[in-house]
């Protein structure tokens, strides 16, 4: 699944100026300059593309995301932490919508 995930971002988040793998299953992508006002529209087609993929998958590939753009005077620690908060509450709705927590899921 972090395979298909990392193929999918690569894929799709085009303006993306680089794409990281900073955990187990966590991504970061950065988009530099000019190429930031893309960042939303692109992320935005990740859910469509995920659920198009998952009718070929055994799991459904499901991706919380979370973006933040890097406010003037911020460190990149609290632009992070605003993006994971962004996430999280992402991956909540996730989880809720999805009908994980009907099935027992974390």
């Amino acid at each position: 699944m972090i395979m298909e995930a990392a193929k999918v971002l690569r894929k799709y988040l085009i303006n993306a100026t680089n794409i990281y793998r900073i955990g187990g299953d966590e991504f970061v992508a950065i988009y530099e300059g000019e190429k930031a006002k893309y960042a939303l529209a692109e992320l935005e087609e990740i859910p469509v593309v995920c659920e198009r993929i998952s009718q070929h998958l055994i799991y459904p590939l499901i991706l919380a995301m979370g973006c933040a753009i890097r406010m003037k005077g911020e460190s990149l620690q609290e632009l992070s932490k605003r993006a994971d908060e962004l996430m999280y509450q992402n991956k909540q709705e996730l989880y809720y919508t999805s009908g994980m927590k009907q099935r027992g899921m974390p």
